[in-house]
């Protein structure tokens, strides 16, 4: 049997379809619904002819839709739109609206045709696809624990409810507020009562004492009244004023052990929960358990890291005459490791003082451990080797030796303060800078070799020599100073201005502290900074003795009275410190061997420096004569006059040295064994 198309009815056809289809005329007046609009609104075909359909519209999807009738009405282009939609049972879907012109013979616009497809739960799986990936992002990005829980909220109010919090057991078993957050900003400080509170009763089984219990989500269908039941008197008020109506509560485990909970709840009767919602808020729990998990751990190593690195860097910096030794230490914002970073100043026992600063490459607790060997390995090396260049290469050996896969960039100085000379050795560190009496700033670039642990075995640059007169100011620091807006040259360049005007010598409790503040401004470092100074007192007058643990002398090497007179400011210095008549003898025997040898073989003025600051008291004796090295144990000739006096100066003292003097002369340099005096100190 044939079928006769002019006996079918199009409109039979038009009601049978899923979709809601519309037909309007040139006015955007509506002519015709089919019966699966009546079904789907609760409204009659008369309640929504003309502009009647516009009831069921959402109230913040009408301008919008209003405007896109608008533009289709003006250009003649299909009609294309998503809205809300409201059902017979006052809920709202989604629908996706289109629409297509029919014209008559010549073209004109006369109606409009279209349909209306339920895609809510499409959106409903976009959007949770969406909220999984944005929270799989922003979870992994933060290893702070309380930024994981303060972001996992964010994802989740107000997507699924009006406020929330996430709650954990503290050591005492007590389910605390570990964050909390209010869709309302009027209300985010009421919300903020209950963060780190212990606001429910214990061993219920509603809510998060409910959920720890059972390690099962509930979903609670009247908060208003379940809720109150389980929560403190004292915080009851607190609910009211945040809202109650519907609630969701789900497990946060981490390897099947429940470690937290995270609730939600929907104000009034706005919104219901339903198991779609709980299985989108249990797997987000879930990822957040592997978020918290990777958060704790990194805390736990953050802590050993931070206290081993903490132990590492010096308690106080030494007490130097005539020197301001300053360190600062911040470690790195955010949720970076602490680093390898490190500053270092020792006092040796003659008077000179050796700086070190370095970075270890890395971060967490290994390069906090491979930053205290290296730390502690410069200092012991400084003992034996008093050439930074040979520390350098000491450490290099070492740590290709313990860590073949580290490497560490370091800056190591000796500067002796009875000469103003600065000896270095860098290698691959940012370069120090100075401030020079005058003002001028520079960088020391000599020295410069490859990081340790780079270096071709049994390689190394030569140590370098500079001056550093009184009034210098000198920082050593880590890259992360500079490097905090990412930009290393221009934050060199604002470190320079920063220095031109930072504090000179006893103007500030911490000029290292002024540097950091005034570099960093506003920036966040996103590396550790490590910043130590030196700055020298402005003047070191040739002649004075006032000082209680520095005295400077001076006299020209043919003048008898002024070499007298010196002697007896030296045996003046030796009845205050408080060692005995043998050792006073034996110190002054030092001073006239030295002063003769200066004498006899120098040329010029003659400078005495008596430093009495460290453990024992160290005499320096410098000439402008023929620069030689010396040290002496045994006198060449037993029989001849000439190295007698080293040798006994070498009998009499716990070590002594002389050294050409990096801007001409000699360096003699006697550290006195005075058992009473070092007793003293002790």
């Amino acid at each position: 049997m044939r079928l006769d198309p002019s006996r079918i009815d199009p409109y039979a056809l038009i009601d049978a379809l899923p979709q809601l289809v519309w037909i309007v005329d040139e006015s955007a007046n509506v002519l015709y619904f089919n019966a699966r609009w009546c079904e789907y609104t609760g409204l009659t075909l008369e309640e929504s002819l003309g502009g009647g359909w516009v009831d069921a519209l959402h109230p913040e999807d009408l301008e919008r839709t209003k405007a896109a009738w608008r533009h289709v009405f003006a250009t003649g282009e299909p009609l294309d739109i998503e809205y809300r939609l409201r059902a017979a049972d006052g809920s709202y879907r989604e629908m996706l609206g289109r629409g297509v012109p029919v014209r008559d013979e010549a073209g004109r616009i006369v109606q409009w045709v279209g349909t209306l497809t339920d895609i809510h739960e499409l959106k409903r799986v976009e959007a949770t696809l969406s909220l999984l990936s944005q929270a799989s992002d922003a979870l992994a990005q933060s290893l702070d624990l309380q930024r994981t829980l303060d972001v996992l909220l964010e994802l989740v109010i107000p997507a699924y409810g009006d406020w929330g919090l996430i709650s954990v057991r503290d050591d005492d078993g007590g389910i605390r507020a570990a964050a909390v957050r209010h869709a309302n900003p009027a209300l985010a400080g009421e919300a903020e009562k209950l963060r780190g509170q212990i606001y429910h009763v214990s061993n219920t089984e509603v809510g998060s004492p409910g959920v720890y219990l059972s390690g099962e989500a509930q979903i609670i269908e009247h908060a208003q009244i379940e809720l109150a039941k389980v929560i403190k008197p004292e915080f009851v008020a607190v609910h009211e004023r945040l809202g109650m109506g519907w609630g969701l509560s789900v497990p946060i485990a981490i390897a099947g052990s429940v470690i937290g909970t995270l609730g939600v709840v929907s104000v009034g009767t706005r919104r219901s929960y339903s198991e779609s919602d709980l299985s989108i808020l249990q797997e987000l729990a879930a990822r957040a358990g592997y978020a918290i998990s990777n958060a704790n751990r990194f805390a736990r190593q953050y802590r050993a890291a931070y206290a081993l690195q903490k132990g590492a860097l010096p308690a106080s910096l030494p007490s130097v005459p005539g020197v301001d030794l300053q360190g600062y230490y911040a470690v790195a914002a955010g949720d970076a490791f602490v680093g390898g970073d490190w500053y270092d100043a020792v006092r040796l026992d003659d008077g000179r003082v050796v700086i070190s600063i370095g970075d270890v490459s890395g971060n967490g607790l290994g390069a906090a451990v491979t930053m205290a060997g290296v730390r502690q390995l410069f200092r012991a090396a400084a003992h034996i080797e008093l050439d930074p260049a040979a520390i350098l290469a000491a450490a290099d050996r070492a740590l290709r030796s313990e860590n073949p896969d580290c490497y560490v960039t370091a800056f190591v100085g000796i500067i002796d303060t009875a000469t103003f000379s600065f000896r270095y050795a860098n290698a691959g560190h940012p370069p120090p800078l100075v401030r020079r009496p005058d003002g001028a700033i520079e960088e020391l670039e000599g020295g410069l070799g490859l990081p340790l642990g780079l270096r071709t075995p049994g390689t190394s640059r030569p140590t370098a020599v500079a001056a550093l007169l009184p009034g210098t100011l000198l920082v050593l620091y880590t890259d992360g100073l500079i490097e905090a807006t990412r930009d290393g040259i221009a934050g060199l360049d604002r470190l320079k201005v920063v220095l031109a005007d930072a504090p000179a010598f006893g103007e500030s409790p911490n000029v290292a502290l002024d540097i950091a503040a005034a570099t960093l401004q506003d920036a966040t470092a996103n590396d550790d900074v490590a910043i130590l100074t030196l700055a020298l007192a402005p003047q070191a007058s040739a002649d004075r003795d006032d000082d209680e643990t520095l005295a400077r002398w001076s006299f020209e090497g043919g003048d008898a009275a002024a070499i007298a007179r010196v002697r007896q400011a030296f045996v003046r210095r030796f009845a205050t410190i408080g060692c005995s008549r043998d050792d006073a003898i034996a110190a002054l025997t030092v001073f006239g061997e030295l002063v003769a040898n200066a004498v006899s073989h120098g040329a010029g003025k003659v400078e005495i420096v008596l430093d009495t600051a460290g453990k024992l008291p160290v005499l320096h004796v410098l000439d402008r004569g023929p620069s030689f090295t010396c040290e002496a144990l045994v006198p060449p000739d037993p029989l001849a006059e000439s190295g007698r006096g080293l040798y006994i100066v070498a009998q009499l003292a716990r070590d002594f040295r002389v050294a050409p003097r990096h801007d001409g002369g000699t360096h003699a340099r006697a550290t006195l064994a005075l058992e009473r005096y070092q007793k003293s100190r002790l």
